[in-house]
């Protein structure tokens, strides 16, 4: 009778802890939030009292988003979709920071890119913890 292969070993690599989880996860959950009012923005020109107030609470939000999401993940040794999670979670502030930055004459197309960039990396991010351990 041929030999049956067992479970595999357990991952080596170390989970997400607590605190690590939490501030991914609030910040998946403002990135999500940033998204659409950047969307709903888009209709807004650049010198108008909307436009300045979606800078003003994006650039906040954003300042928060980087202490929440804490410091880079180590290369070796963490799980991987975490390091993953992480890393399009970053790319994400750093296309709405962009975006916040834009000012009169950027062409709205300019908008629009940063704005499907966003939800490209934050899909990503979503989608890798949804793998995590």
């Amino acid at each position: 009778m041929p030999a049956v292969a067992g479970p595999p070993p357990p991952s080596t690599l170390r989970a997400a802890n607590a605190e690590e989880r939490v501030g991914l996860d609030q910040t998946l959950f403002s990135l999500g939030y940033l998204l659409n009012y950047a969307k709903r923005d888009l209709a807004n020109d650049y010198d108008t009292d909307p436009h300045r107030q979606f800078v003003i609470d994006a650039e906040g939000e954003l300042a928060l988003n980087v202490e929440r999401l804490g410091p880079v993940p180590p290369k070796f040794g963490i799980d991987l979709y975490y390091k993953d999670s992480y890393s399009a979670a970053a790319e994400a502030i750093q296309n709405l920071k962009t975006l916040v930055g834009l000012g009169t004459g950027a062409p709205t197309s300019s908008r629009e890119y940063l704005i499907n960039k966003v939800e490209e990396h934050l899909g990503h991010a979503r989608e890798a913890v949804a793998r995590m351990q």
